[in-house]
């Protein structure tokens, strides 16, 4: 989905990136990664239920799914001018390692399109 000229907004739902087979989890996440990292503009990812694919469950899909969203966020191969934005509705089930990497910022979803708004202009600032 296209917001505006300068940004694109990739929409998915948790479960549809956790999978059964081996490693089709991750190449799931790091290809969505991917598709916003090649915009030539910013690009907003949306996560809904979050928890799917960062719970605490130690399931060796969800590990996967955290070990690179973890690494391309905020590792060596970090990506640019990408916003990864991850709704749940618990919390709680949330792995501990986000918490401790990135910004959590809590806010009722009735204000969810002031904030991406919001994100826009900033990036575009950049």
């Amino acid at each position: 989905m296209r917001l505006n000229e300068d940004v694109h907004f990739f929409v998915v739902q948790g479960a549809d990136i956790k999978r059964s087979a081996y490693g089709e989890s991750e190449r799931r996440m790091a290809a969505l990664l991917d598709a916003a990292q090649k915009q030539n503009s910013i690009s907003i990812i949306f996560v809904d239920e979050f928890d799917e694919i960062t719970n605490r469950d130690n399931h060796e899909a969800t590990m996967s799914i955290l070990n690179t969203l973890l690494g391309r966020l905020s590792g060596s191969k970090a990506v640019n001018k990408v916003v990864f934005i991850g709704a749940t509705n618990r919390p709680w089930a949330v792995d501990p390692a986000i918490f401790s990497r990135f910004q959590v910022i809590e806010f009722p979803f009735s204000q969810g399109f002031k904030l991406l708004n919001f994100l826009c202009q900033m990036k575009k600032q950049d």
